[in-house]
């Protein structure tokens, strides 16, 4: 098949739908098929790379509450020529704003099937337009997404919790639940001397236990909340050798980096900014645990990242862990403070005294997703074949 991808989020951004993105292309390739991304300008974007992966860049600018991300601006393109030379069989949109209504239209004008993938709960950000959250602008949400998904032959949610939340909406296409799997080969694959350095660069000792969070610094990701209850376990053990590395950059960069002088542990708390996608790998294996105290992730691929690393995650509690946290096998769950340190506490123990303690067994594939994505598209090309015909017969 001919596949064309369209979002607003790409490489060399970082993020859960650019790394969901990337696995679906890589996998789709692997298995045989071409995949065209069409996505938005970035002044990071190498030229080359661009080309040589058949990604096509629509001319963007800076979304206006939230300038860290783009808008693209197709009209301005001579994206549609471009698609309709490709000759695509099919369309998979990833986003509801420019690119994924060029992918709708494109869809459309050229008669194709288009698949979409919900990522994300809109209402969990609606602080970045202003807006409180409530019955009223919940519904607008929602009719936004209606909207978008009509045309759909299906929908693909990365878990039930997503997929709960169209279903309020009263979206009528087929939703399908396929948490998106990761490469493990990229994540067991390290380079040792890379780690070395990390660990050495943060003051990672092999007597210290080291968290990371691995995610942009913004408000729907709590870190503020997890930062407090760091400190308090801090506090508690007052001797023991703890540290946290923050890897990610984001908006709240200098709000969270004045609560650690605050909160008086500055010595134990690392901000490590912006790290390459390529080279993440490397900062999993230089810690032992991962943690995250985010109520908004559809998925959580940092945590299945985290867990092909071989290290275990200490989370909120939330939906999105139901398919993947084995509790006490590969990661413990926490919903306040006490929970937070004595789930901390149980995961230090195995850790120091558990030789079988292996979070990265039995774990979702990338291949088990490419599956399952196929299946769908397959799915949804015959059933747009069938309309055609029906169509023309009537």
């Amino acid at each position: 098949m001919k596949i064309g991808i369209f979002t607003e989020t790409f490489y060399p951004e970082i993020s859960g739908v650019t790394t969901a993105c990337l696995e679906l292309k890589e996998g789709l390739e692997n298995a045989g098929h071409d995949v065209y991304v069409f996505t938005v300008t970035n002044e990071n974007a190498d030229p080359k790379w661009d080309k040589d992966n058949n990604v096509f860049r629509v001319f963007s600018v800076p979304f206006v509450l939230f300038n860290e991300r783009r808008i693209g601006l197709p009209v301005l393109s001579n994206a549609m020529s471009i698609i309709k030379k490709l000759q695509l069989d099919l369309i998979h949109t990833q986003s509801e704003f420019s690119l994924g209504t060029l992918g709708r239209k494109a869809a459309k004008k050229f008669g194709i099937p288009m698949v979409h993938t919900y990522h994300t709960m809109y209402e969990e950000y609606l602080h970045y337009l202003k807006l409180p959250k409530n019955d009223t602008t919940v519904k607008f949400v929602g009719k936004l997404i209606k909207k978008f998904t009509k045309r759909a032959s299906a929908i693909i949610t990365p878990s039930q919790k997503t997929k709960d939340s169209l279903l309020t909406y009263d979206i009528k296409p087929k939703i399908y639940v396929i948490p998106t799997g990761i490469d493990l080969n990229k994540y067991s694959n390290i380079d040792q001397k890379e780690v070395d350095k990390i660990k050495k660069k943060y003051n990672i000792t092999p007597e210290s236990i080291c968290l990371i969070s691995v995610s942009r610094l913004s408000n729907e990701k709590r870190l503020p909340v997890l930062l407090a209850y760091f400190a308090k376990t801090c506090e508690k053990y007052p001797d023991r050798k703890i540290r946290l590395l923050v890897v990610g950059d984001g908006p709240q960069k200098e709000i969270l980096e004045k609560q650690v002088l605050d909160l008086g542990i500055s010595n134990k708390v690392t901000f490590a900014g912006y790290v390459d996608w390529e080279s993440i790998q490397n900062y999993y294996h230089a810690a032992d645990i991962f943690v995250s105290a985010s109520k908004s992730e559809t998925q959580g691929l940092t945590y299945l990242e985290a867990l092909a690393a071989n290290i275990p995650i200490l989370a909120q509690e939330d939906p999105c862990l139901d398919y993947f946290l084995q509790d006490g096998k590969n990661g413990k769950s926490f919903d306040d403070q006490k929970s937070f340190t004595s789930s901390l506490n149980f995961l230090v123990d195995q850790i120091q005294n558990n030789p079988d303690f292996k979070p990265a067994e039995n774990l979702y594939t990338r291949q088990d997703f490419i599956n399952k994505v196929i299946s769908v598209y397959n799915g949804a090309i015959i059933q747009t074949k069938a309309k055609q015909k029906h169509s023309i017969l009537a």
